[in-house]
């Protein structure tokens, strides 16, 4: 009895769709053949829009588990030297100061 309540419960995990990311997108890797439902072993792969000015952070393919989970969280399309940015200004801020003597 339980062999076949967990059998079936495998059967019937469904994956929630995966999320769109800003400046990405996602594809279908497995199974090939138009899936509708993001089953156990289906695969998602991700990839930013533009290499030029993005880089993907994260884990770029995710596979739905048998409980109906992703086995890693979406990953994000992060913008180049946004970060080098932020830190230059911040760093300049702290050096310079035109009140202090």
């Amino acid at each position: 009895m339980i062999n076949k309540l967990s059998r079936r419960l495998y059967f019937n995990a469904v994956c929630p769709d995966p999320l769109n990311i800003p400046d990405g997108s996602f594809a279908i890797t497995q199974p090939t053949g138009g899936a509708t439902a993001y089953v156990p072993n289906t695969v998602v792969e991700y990839t930013c829009n533009n290499l030029n000015t993005h880089k993907l952070t994260g884990v770029a393919t995710l596979t739905c588990q048998a409980d109906g989970t992703w086995d890693n969280p979406q990953p994000l399309c992060d913008l180049i030297g946004k970060r080098v940015f932020v830190f230059v200004i911040l760093f300049s801020g702290c050096v310079q100061h035109p009140k202090q003597q």
